[in-house]
């Protein structure tokens, strides 16, 4: 994982937000979770959230951390949890709702061509034969992206997006 988001993060200005999804711990020899000091030893120029595949965790780097005021001190959501290590310190791992401390839903990695991503989903789904599909993973920001590219025959395929509202939980 590290090697792969240096190489990327070679491409992107110092200070931008990376965000990333589809690492999963369980095939790393490791067999652990990310941490912040993961993130941190790849840049600590960057900031980094990196969603787990399953969109139920995600790690993030230090600056992010104290840039969300996740501290030592902070409560998990309801329905989220903060780990944190032996000493009460934040490892940057944020499961389910406390992801939402983060990630905003407005989030970009504003090094990533969004529409080249749509296209090239667009095309690897349907050389499989597939005409539409359930996506949890689409941002709110991105709802118009899509309609404007299926609007312009950029795509084809049809997408079935659930809308999660984010923010406080009762």
């Amino acid at each position: 994982m590290q090697d792969r988001l240096g190489k990327h993060l070679e491409t992107v200005a110092p200070g931008a937000l990376v965000v990333g999804r589809g690492w999963i711990e369980t095939h790393w020899p490791e067999g652990r979770f990310p941490t912040r000091s993961d993130l941190d030893a790849v840049s600590r120029d960057h900031r980094i959230i990196l969603v787990r595949a399953d969109g139920h965790a995600a790690v993030a780097s230090s600056n992010v951390l104290a840039q969300s005021g996740i501290t030592a001190d902070s409560t998990p959501p309801f329905g989220g949890d903060i780990l944190k290590d032996e000493t009460g310190v934040p490892t940057g791992m944020l499961i389910d709702t406390a992801m939402n401390l983060v990630l905003t839903g407005d989030d970009q990695d504003q090094s990533v061509d969004r529409v080249a991503v749509y296209e090239k989903a667009d095309k690897v789904y349907r050389s499989y034969g597939w005409t539409g599909l359930h996506n949890m993973s689409v941002l709110p920001a991105d709802v118009p992206l899509l309609e404007r590219l299926s609007d312009e025959g950029q795509i084809t395929l049809r997408f079935i997006i659930p809308l999660i509202k984010r923010g406080p939980r009762p």
